[in-house]
This record gives structure tokens, sequence and C-alpha cells, in this order.
């Protein structure tokens, strides 16, 4: 049994099926690829292996975001000092931009442009835009038309995304909404992670047939029933589940990453969700409040989801952090480098009551030239 257990790590990490949870305890010893604290047998049922489906089940998202809502009581909400911030939105109902929301719950999507995306908000346009069923199929990205899917499988009513809610070429409009990425992305009731492609017209993998492929072929050893997990990192280690994607390389994503409170996060072959106090994913049963977690991921498991609330003394040594990882990400435009690093600016200054020149925080001003 070890033999084949041995052959089986070098390939993937294993995730227990339902049966014979009591059995549990010794193949936990045996295989180092669970990454899992002492807890007691009678607590591994939650976490057992769960089959996902080649098309997703949207329904089970929905019920992530509200399981989250319930039991994490305001934790992963958005502050009140946030709440008012005038934005621009697609109802996802009648397929249309609407202006001048407040104050309404939305969703936010975070993805990679590429380099062929088709036009979205411009001057010229605006107004067909305001049409209902004017954002439709044809006339957006595959990632984009995707998210509308998710949004109204979330039961939400709004969706921000930056190409359709930001007119391109108007710099008033993004001197407006570029700088305050954190209100945007930290009043979002949840943010669609498009880590999978290159570009906007890669979709989202589960929404439609055939954007998934990969099969989980359930097996039984010595009468215990495994299948083999999703999660990309078959060696064991506990580490960033969205690899050396294009979207973990992106600048705009950084800051769209760290502000977000929760994140609904699309990779090639699964999707998780990722909150304050909860990771879950398709491939594993992990939506139980009340038992430890056996083995956790993060979108970035170097420095925590919501950093950003550090206490102050904490202030510098984060700041540092972040710009150490923040200058290993790439844009097409070098201007934007700054912009890139606003949103999270802002929450600094918000949160500590730090201004900042040129991105350097005037407290640390010498020190943060070296």
């Amino acid at each position: 049994m070890l033999d084949h257990l041995r052959f089986l790590q070098e390939n993937s990490r294993l995730l227990l099926s339902l049966e014979e949870s009591q059995k549990v305890g010794s193949v936990l010893g045996n295989v180092s690829n669970f990454v899992c604290e002492d807890i007691p047998v009678r607590d591994i049922e939650p976490y057992t292996g769960r089959l996902r489906p080649l098309l997703a089940d949207l329904g089970l998202f929905r019920k992530w975001k509200e399981l989250c809502c319930k039991e994490h009581k305001g934790i992963c909400d958005a502050p009140a000092d946030m709440a008012g911030f005038s934005l621009r939105l697609i109802d996802v109902q009648r397929r249309l931009i609407v202006t001048e929301c407040r104050n309404v719950s939305f969703v936010a999507l975070s993805y990679v442009w590429g380099t062929n995306t088709k036009p979205c908000l411009t001057q010229s346009t605006k107004s067909a835009f305001q049409r209902e069923g004017s954002l439709n199929e044809n006339s957006l990205p595959a990632t984009i038309y995707d998210a509308i899917k998710v949004t109204l499988a979330l039961g939400e009513r709004y969706l921000w995304v930056d190409s359709c809610c930001i007119v391109q070429d108007d710099e008033q409009d993004k001197l407006k909404y570029v700088p305050r990425m954190d209100l945007i992305y930290g009043l979002a009731s949840v943010t669609i992670v498009a880590t999978s492609g290159i570009s906007a017209e890669a979709g989202l993998p589960g929404v439609k047939q055939g954007s998934r492929s990969r099969v989980q072929e359930p097996f039984t050893v010595k009468g215990i029933q495994l299948i083999e997990t999703l999660d990309p990192n078959g060696n064991g280690e506990v580490g960033s589940y969205v690899g050396e994607s294009v979207w973990n390389e992106r600048g705009w994503t950084f800051q769209e990453r760290l502000l977000s409170r929760r994140a609904l996060v699309f990779t090639d072959e699964q999707v998780y969700w990722e909150c304050e106090k909860a990771l879950w994913s398709e491939d594993s049963h992990r939506e139980f409040t009340s038992v430890p977690m056996i083995y956790r991921h993060t979108i970035d498991d170097e420095f925590p989801r919501q950093p950003l609330n550090a206490d102050t003394a904490e202030f510098e040594r984060l700041y540092r952090i972040l710009v150490e990882k923040y200058s290993g990400r790439h844009f097409k435009n070098e201007e934007d480098y700054l912009n890139g690093f606003a949103g999270i600016l802002q929450n600094f200054k918000r949160l500590y009551n730090e201004d900042f020149v040129w991105g350097l925080p005037e407290s640390l001003f010498s020190s943060a030239l070296t």
C-alpha cells in the first residue's frame, strides 16, 4: 500500500473521499503530501474529497458567498467609511452600463487584458452601451461575458470591470477612478479573479462547456476511496495556486488581489473561494466553520490576504515588503507603475493617516529612498 501511495505522491496530492474515515489516521501518518494539523479523527470527515464537474456548479459559488456573509460576522465586509463612492457599473440583468451608482452591492473583476482586447467603454461607445442588451457575447471579450454570468449566479445585479466602467479615452475619468482602486475592490462584495489564459478572450474555465478537461477518477486503496486533487501544487508544498500565470505577473492585478476582501478565483481546472476567514475549493468539502483546516493556500502565501489591516508599528516593514513584491510586476506602459500602486497607498492613508510623495511615505521619506 505504501509503495503505491509513494508512487501517487510523485504525481499529485490525494484527497480522501467519503468512505471509512476511521482509517484516515494511519493514511495521514504515512502520506507526506498532506499538510495537516494534529486533529481528532472525527473532524476529518469535512475535508473529504469532492468530484469537480467539468461544467462548474455556479450554485456552489453562491453558497460560498452566503456562508461567508452569514458566518464571518462582517469580518469580510468593507468598512462603513468606504461607502458612498459613485461608480459606473454593468447592470448584468439588463446588460447595459449604468452611472452614478452609490451604496449598491456589486462584484468586481480582476483579469488580464492581453494585446487584442475588444474596445469597450469610450466616448464614442458610451451612448450605445447604455442601451439595454448592448453588452452581449458579440460586444464583450469572453472573460467579461462569463463574469456577467457568474455575477448573476451569485445573486448580484451589478459588475465592475475597468474596461467597461472607466472611459478609456477620457483622462478626467481615469483621474477620478484609477487612483481609487482601494474603494472599488475594497467595496466589492466579491472579486472574480480570472487567472487562466493570457488575454480577456480566455474566458472563465468551467462556465462554458468544454472549457475544462481534467477528469478526476476515484480509486480505492485498502478499502479507502481516494480521488486525485485538482490542486496544482502536487508536490505537497503549501504555495500559491495561481503559479506563474500571466495574471500573477501583471502590475494592475497586484493591488486588485490585495484590496479584495472576498475572491472567487478561477484557475485552469477549478475554482477557489478566498476571504478573510476561509479558503474553499471545488474538489474538497471545506465549508465548515467549526473545525480547523487540514491545509490551505492563499493567492500569494508570502504575505497575508489582507495585510493592510496590520498595526501601525508594522507599517514600515509592510510598506517595504509590498514595494519589493510590486517591483517585480510588469506593465505595458511604464508610466502606469505609480497608478498601479495608488489604491494601496490610499488604503495606507486611510488606515494610518499617512501622506505620500511620489509613492514614498512622508514620515519615512529619507529611509524610503534607500
